[in-house]
């Protein structure tokens, strides 16, 4: 007599239904392990579009042409939103240790060819915050007041590219931000509320290396024609 092959499904008295059912645990097993594979894969790549700017920390020297967009812009002649516009900034560092600096001193571009300076504190691996002013001519019935309106700022500085000079870390490109939120008035019209803001991201003229000297530390005096100055845009 031949033999007859017997199944393990057979042997446990199973038939062949529980077959069935088994490839259909598998291939909903199979179906979820690709959906969880694809959620990973999202959440990694969601992770990466997100990713913080890299925590490093250079010396900061030499002039950087800053290309910015007005982000603010309520109330300043000459000034709206979405506004390019192009500025050179001049940073020196201070109180320096190998790569990393507490403190740096920036000369600010302004419109009309004027220069504000203030210095920025460290808060973080490459990460710079600061506090400067500067002040404005305002037009008051047909009469021009020198200096009439104060104008306090933030600017805030990223470090984002560097570039190894003699075993010191330089800075070659950078992202920052100027925001005013409040101007003075000293004159008999009212000023209303007027501010601004704007985001910047500048590249470094020239090779990195140390520079000469600090840059100095007051504001550049206001012109002093007698006829009327345009305002100064902060941005």
């Amino acid at each position: 007599m031949g033999r007859k092959d017997t199944s393990v499904d057979e042997l446990w008295g199973l038939g062949s239904a529980p077959r069935i059912k088994i490839t259909k645990v598998r291939i909903g097993a199979a179906v979820l392990l690709c959906a969880l594979a694809g959620a990973l894969a999202a959440a990694a790549a969601s992770a990466a579009t997100k990713a913080p700017p890299p925590k490093i920390d250079a010396r900061f020297h030499g002039a950087f042409t800053m290309n910015g967009r007005v982000t603010v812009a309520a109330g300043i002649p000459g000034e709206s939103k979405g506004q390019g516009v192009t500025r050179t900034w001049q940073f020196q560092s201070e109180r320096c240790k190998a790569s990393v600096c507490a403190q740096l001193g920036l000369g600010r571009g302004l419109s009309g060819g004027r220069v504000s300076r203030l210095n920025l504190r460290r808060i973080g691996p490459g990460l710079y915050r600061g506090n400067g002013s500067f002040s404005t001519d305002l037009e008051c019935m047909g009469r021009v007041y020198k200096n009439a309106s104060q104008v306090p700022y933030t600017v805030s500085v990223r470090l984002l590219g560097r570039a190894r000079v003699g075993g010191v870390w330089y800075a070659t490109a950078v992202r920052a931000t100027y925001t005013n939120t409040r101007r003075s008035d000293h004159t008999p019209c009212p000023l209303g509320a007027p501010h601004d803001a704007a985001s910047y991201q500048g590249t470094l003229q020239g090779q990195p290396g140390p520079a000469p000297s600090p840059p100095p530390t007051s504001t550049t005096p206001a012109p002093t024609s007698t006829t009327p100055v345009p305002p100064i845009n902060g941005a």
